[in-house]
């Protein structure tokens, strides 16, 4: 048998000899001895091929291939199709001369024309098997696509190129309210609404055209008039010649995405006009503090001004009548004086910590890294009565450092450690221990005294404006030190507090954000 290129040839089946006897020898190819055979030509006989002109003309063996058999009388016949076609053919060959006569050549006729319509038989039942097994796959196909179809919660439609349907699956009865019965053989147009009729037009013009259309969204009607927003895809059909002869739609019902967007819209629209309204407020906010900032301005200058004027006079004044007239006033008015004075420079220091506590309030502060390993010994250098032998200050060093306003916790600390030295029973020299620790992304410094201690039922009110826990005539004080340490720890985002069993000292603190 030979193969598509008419060169190559395979050996079918061998009679009188084993296959064994062909196992190291070429086939033949298309050679002047062979290739009438293979051609179709006609049959050859050969008495003694050892004797015809024809042999040992081909290259590369030039004669039979080493370890032929011995062949000496030939007959060689073409096998042809039922078309005409040169499938092969049968070869013979004997060892002893002038073996084959001209019956052996119609016997071997006959033979090659029933062996060409055997190999038409079976390349007919070959070719009936891969058609039937084709059949056979594109009906489980066809079956796997219709139950897939069938079974979508999607509308898939099918039409014609005049808009006819011409299928309907389950999907598009629980859409659009029509069974298949009802639908197929109707136009698509029975589910549109009367203002979309023109769309089924241009759509069946994209789709001659074998152009797709995908996700398009429209309004379709169900059966009892119900208006349904959809997405639709639609794809030309075509037939085995490439022909278009109608499309395929997938509609899919979108009202709850689109009920879903309208709400977000809605919200959307209520968010921007709260939004409005708020920054309209805010505005409106920011003007009255604004004002109320310039207010406080006018008022702080007042106090400043205008208020500590007169103390100032009445200072100045009794000052000069202790100075003057001392003698005439007797100790009696001498002792007024004194108070006098005594309170002057309180009112003075008074209004001092109010016009600080203001500045707290209002005043823009940034938010730095501070170093406390700076910041407490000028503190300390500020302040005589911090220093020895007035008082001891220990500090646990290294001291963390702090996010803060370097003006407002200077203020802070200041009045927290005046306190401590202050705030300690006659003729106690104040101990005061400094350190910081670290909690998640918090440091926390603490002050600890020697102190007299704060009972614990105070304490809640500790922080607040004028709260005094001891009557002024025992230790001097505004009211005011630990109402600014609290406002200014606010300020910069952190805490202040206190901790003590009112007996041996007290522990205060202030907490601002770690420096990482």
């Amino acid at each position: 048998m030979k193969n598509e290129q008419g060169e190559s040839y395979t050996l079918y089946t061998p009679s009188g000899v084993p296959r064994e006897a062909f196992a190291k020898i070429p086939m033949p190819r298309n050679t002047a001895l062979f290739g009438p055979t293979f051609r179709g030509e006609r049959v050859i006989r050969i008495g003694d091929v050892l004797q015809d002109p024809r042999y040992g003309k081909s290259a590369p063996h030039h004669g039979m291939p080493k370890g032929h058999l011995p062949v000496r009388s030939y007959l060689a016949v073409p096998v042809f199709s039922r078309s005409g076609e040169v499938l092969g053919g049968l070869f013979y060959g004997h060892s002893a001369p002038n073996i084959f006569t001209s019956e052996s050549e119609a016997t071997l006729r006959t033979l090659a024309s029933q062996a060409g319509m055997a190999v038409d038989n079976a390349n007919l039942y070959s070719t009936l098997h891969r058609e039937l097994a084709d059949q056979k796959r594109a009906q489980q196909s066809s079956q796997l696509l219709a139950s897939i179809v069938e079974s979508s919660d999607d509308a898939i439609i099918s039409k014609d190129l005049n808009g006819i349907i011409t299928s309907w699956n389950a999907g598009a009865q629980k859409l659009f309210g029509y069974t298949a019965a009802e639908a197929i053989g109707q136009p698509i147009t029975i589910v549109f609404p009367a203002e979309r009729l023109n769309e089924e037009e241009g759509i069946l013009a994209r789709i001659r055209r074998g152009e797709r259309i995908d996700h398009y969204e429209t309004i379709r009607q169900h059966k009892d008039g119900t208006r349904i927003d959809i997405s639709l895809t639609a794809s030309p059909i075509k037939d085995a010649d490439g022909r278009i002869i109608g499309a395929s739609k997938i509609a899919r019902d979108i009202r709850e995405r689109r009920q879903a967007e309208e709400a977000l819209q809605e919200a959307n629209e209520k968010l921007a006009r709260a939004n409005q309204e708020l920054e309209s407020r805010v505005s409106e906010r920011t003007a009255s503090l604004q004002q109320a900032l310039s207010q406080m301005e006018e008022f702080s200058y007042s106090v400043s001004h205008d208020l500590r004027a007169p103390v100032r006079a009445m200072q100045g004044y009794a000052r000069v009548l202790m100075e003057d007239f001392s003698a005439q006033l007797g100790q009696k008015g001498t002792d007024y004086l004194d108070r006098i004075m005594r309170s002057g420079v309180r009112m003075d220091r008074l209004i001092q910590e109010v016009l600080t506590f203001s500045r707290l309030a209002r005043t823009e502060i940034e938010l730095k890294p501070v170093s406390l390993e700076k910041l407490l010994p000028d503190i300390v250098h500020a302040y005589p009565q911090l220093q020895p032998p007035h008082a001891e200050i220990i500090i646990k060093h290294p001291l963390l450092m702090m996010h803060g306003h370097e003006p407002s916790l200077t203020q802070a600390i200041s009045n927290l450690l005046n306190n401590a030295a202050k705030f300690v029973a006659p003729g106690v020299k104040p101990k005061i221990h400094l350190w910081t620790e670290q909690s998640g992304d918090r440091v926390r410094l603490w002050i600890e005294d020697n102190g007299i201690g704060i009972k614990p039922d105070y304490q809640a009110r500790l922080f607040g404006l004028f709260q005094r826990i001891h009557g002024e005539t025992i230790y001097e004080g505004t009211g005011i030190g630990l109402a600014i340490v609290r406002k200014a720890a606010d300020r910069m985002g952190g805490k202040a507090g206190c901790v003590s069993d009112g007996v041996s000292g007290s522990k205060f603190w202030i907490e601002l954000k770690a420096v990482q």
